[in-house]
């Protein structure tokens, strides 16, 4: 096996540990953040699939999850946060609506419209 295919198998298997240790440490950030509430306004709504590809062995597993990426709009400074939010969310979410945005680090918890 020539060392070039080493090098390069090396430094795939290197970037799935990274993100995966990217991931772990994301989740784990968010997760110790206490939850934040702030007024926002939704300004846009995209219908997408998010989805993981997963090997194992000779198997290949696609993981997808059907859902909206949502942009808010926080009404004290016009920053805006883009999250991904889950079919079973967001029914009661239009573009426009202004409430309460709820957040947790990264992680977006819950938006109460008014």
């Amino acid at each position: 096996m020539p060392i070039w295919w080493l090098i390069f198998m090396l430094g795939i298997v290197g970037a799935i540990v990274a993100g995966a240790v990217w991931e772990t440490v994301q989740k784990r950030h968010s997760t110790s953040c206490p939850q934040v509430s702030a007024g926002a306004q939704i300004v846009a709504i995209d219908k997408r699939s998010s989805g993981k590809t997963i090997r194992r062995g000779m198997n290949v597993y696609v993981n997808l999850s059907r859902g909206y990426h949502v942009t808010f709009e926080l009404l004290s400074d016009g920053k805006r946060k883009k999250f991904f939010i889950p079919v079973s969310g967001p029914e009661r979410l239009a573009v426009g609506n202004i409430g309460m945005l709820t957040t947790q680090g990264t992680r977006y918890v819950s938006f109460e419209a008014e």
